[in-house]
């Protein structure tokens, strides 16, 4: 992708870097490049809180050329053993959910799974990021079992109203 516009612009003797604005949400996509490739690692070091702070006031508007490859990716993260090594160790075996809850068994978390998407190319970004926290409560053995191991049907209904907003089939259910 090539394009020629005014954007924020910072360059130093490390890096050059660009703003790339998202439309009418006040956001930007923020681009480093280092002068030389060895010193990627360098750049990445040296950027903490701090940097980042004295940085933001440097920017000023100016008339880029700018060439950025189009990207894609998307990540996936565990993110139970990190929050026990900054200390979150008890919501993972012994804290308190009771008020969650109205059963009488214990509850704790299960997993935390962090999910991150970005695409950038000619028209524009799309970036989203979500966090899940799973919590499993440890109740009495259940009366029924129901095991969707084979095609069902679900639906969205709007209680109030009754109107089904949304509906569908899984026809190929698997574990996940």
């Amino acid at each position: 992708m090539t394009q020629t516009n005014r954007f924020p612009y910072l360059e130093n003797e490390h890096f050059q870097a660009v703003k790339l604005p998202f439309q009418d949400e006040g956001l930007s996509l923020a681009v480093f490049l280092p002068k030389k490739a060895a010193s990627f690692e360098q750049l990445l070091a040296g950027m903490t809180y701090d940097q980042w702070r004295a940085l933001h006031k440097g920017w000023t508007m100016k008339q880029v050329e700018l060439k950025l490859p189009r990207f894609s990716f998307q990540t996936d993260y565990m993110l139970n053993e990190p929050l026990k090594r900054l200390g979150m160790k008890t919501v993972f075996s012994s804290a308190d959910f009771s008020n969650m809850f109205s059963g009488q068994g214990a509850a704790q978390i299960n997993k935390v799974r962090h999910k991150t998407f970005i695409k950038v190319d000619e028209a524009g970004t799309e970036a989203s990021a979500a966090t899940a926290v799973e919590i499993v409560e440890s109740a009495p053995v259940p009366e029924v079992t129901m095991t969707a191991d084979h095609p069902f049907y679900f639906a969205i209904v709007d209680e109030t109203s009754g109107m089904i907003l949304f509906m569908g089939s899984v026809a190929e259910p698997s574990d996940e």
